[in-house]
């Protein structure tokens, strides 16, 4: 990795200053603050003591669900181009889960940002210019330096141990979004939105299933009303939102479940929508 992309792109997750790199150290230039972080394996880790993923172990899976014709016709394929068009020339983008491959193609003459909580699917994913483990929550990035955040399905997986944690996490990844995205710069989130009887279920149920599962329960899925109203809430006044929403053929059958790739089930019995929202800043 680049020491000068570090130095270019990256700031203090906890006061926004800049950041210098020395060997496998990463520290913070303003020096009251005193952050540190480590650099280890082409990585940036800007989370103190990096621990297991659930994903960790499923990178040749998610691999796969990448190169899944039917499970990319779902999910992918229309919304990445709708993604693809919203980039510009010289563009700082910050794919938020970047996971080990990026399902959209790339242009040369951006910069990629690549942020996730998985250091194996970091150290795997070579389609990102400068690979980050850091929260969405708490972003080592400075403010209004980001022209596209883009997260690909991986707002449901903003997850801690309670609901109320969950809504905390995602308000949290807004008010990030919002402070990195420079004036004109677009917030771009594909997501599965539940019909509203699983909604009610799923908010009902989750606590006492993420008790019983632990961290084999990793997603919590946001109705299209939840999702707008956390960017209200976490970007700037007078952001524009629109959204899309997106379906494929009933007859389509994916795997729903990364740690059972080989269960298959139709289009037809899944009980969401896919949907792509755009904010863009008008103005800071």
């Amino acid at each position: 990795m680049d020491t000068d992309l570090v130095a270019k792109h990256l700031a203090c997750p906890k006061c926004h200053a800049s950041l210098t790199r020395s060997r496998e150290t990463l520290a913070c230039t303003a020096g009251e603050c005193g952050w540190t972080g480590t650099w280890k394996d082409d990585v940036a880790i800007a989370v103190s003591g990096a621990a297991p993923s659930f994903f960790d172990d499923k990178v040749e899976i998610m691999q796969a669900v990448h190169d899944d014709a039917d499970g990319t016709r779902v999910f992918q394929d229309a919304q990445m181009r709708r993604f693809e068009e919203t980039l510009r020339a010289g563009s700082v983008v910050l794919d938020v889960g970047c996971g080990p491959k990026a399902p959209y193609k790339r242009r040369r003459d951006c910069t990629i940002i690549g942020v996730d909580m998985s250091l194996a699917s970091l150290r795997a994913n070579e389609d990102v210019d400068l690979r980050v483990y850091a929260s969405a929550a708490e972003l080592p990035l400075a403010d209004r330096s980001v022209d596209t955040v883009l997260c690909a399905y991986s707002v449901h997986h903003f997850v801690g141990t309670t609901v109320e944690e969950n809504e905390r996490l995602v308000n949290a990844a807004f008010r990030e979004f919002g402070r990195v995205l420079a004036p004109g710069g677009e917030l771009f989130v594909c997501e599965v939105a539940p019909w509203r009887p699983f909604q009610a279920a799923q908010r009902t149920l989750w606590n006492g299933a993420k008790r019983v599962l632990g961290g084999s329960l990793d997603m919590f899925f946001w109705g299209k009303e939840a999702l707008s109203e956390a960017g209200e809430r976490g970007l700037p006044r007078g952001t524009v939102l629109s959204f899309e929403r997106f379906d494929a053929p009933w007859t389509s059958t994916f795997s729903p479940i990364f740690a059972l790739p080989r269960l298959r089930i139709p289009r037809a019995l899944y009980p969401f929508d896919m949907v792509v929202y755009r904010w863009r800043v008008t103005s800071q």
